[in-house]
């Protein structure tokens, strides 16, 4: 399919796709010149995009953007994948994570709130499971662990203990947590970001090559 769509196209013209085209098939087979967004599900690119030094982005005469490129043998096919910084996306995708961490903070208290209502008999029971309150939660983690002992009846009959009756412990737990600020610097490092890919080795420069793309 990718073949016969290759044929149409007129290899002396430079062809520009989003990332739908980007795969180690199209790459592959299409022979004309193209340049497209690389999809961030890549391993490739999503390890490039998230260890990529900030210092290694070169500033360019197009304003609000940074660039730093590299060559890529993807799918055994010599290219060029340019990183783009974009200060304007940073902000838009910046503004979202914070909203992201508000909302996850009010669902982990609220979530603390109900679990210290719970009582517990066993008290390593009670601490496992509030060990576990942090599972699912992406940028924050446990700060504290606060153990609350009650003096229940055993017999759990009414009215005012006997001064000689049997008392055992139970155990309320109550947690704080703290925002986890690796977990958000490492989430906020790759914002802004996205792959450029072209198999134009030479002949065009990177800026060039992100204005064809945002055109």
């Amino acid at each position: 399919m990718v073949e016969s769509i290759s044929a149409m196209f007129d290899e002396s013209k430079t062809f520009v796709f989003d990332s739908a085209f980007y795969s180690a098939t199209s790459v592959k087979t299409c022979t004309f010149p193209w340049i497209t967004r690389v999809p961030e599900h890549i391993t490739e690119a999503k390890e490039l995009l998230h260890n990529l030094d900030s210092n290694k982005f070169q500033t360019c005469n197009l304003p609000g953007y940074k660039l730093y490129s590299e060559n890529s043998l993807y799918a055994g096919v010599k290219q060029r994948w340019i990183v783009v910084y974009s200060s304007i996306a940073y902000r838009k995708e910046q503004k979202t994570l914070d909203n992201l961490i508000i909302k996850e903070a009010e669902k982990i208290n609220k979530r603390a709130w109900h679990f210290s209502n719970k009582e517990f008999e066993s008290k390593s029971d009670g601490l496992k499971e509030a060990n576990s309150l942090d599972k699912k939660i992406k940028y924050h983690s446990i700060k504290s662990v606060e153990v609350e002992t009650i003096m229940r009846r055993k017999t759990k009959s009414r009215g005012r203990p006997k001064k000689d009756e049997v008392m055992v412990e139970h155990y309320k737990f109550h947690v704080k947590f703290r925002l986890d600020v690796d977990a958000m610097e490492k989430e906020l490092k790759q914002k802004g970001r996205f792959i450029i890919a072209t198999n134009i080795i030479k002949d065009i420069s990177d800026v060039e090559c992100l204005i064809a793309y945002l055109d």
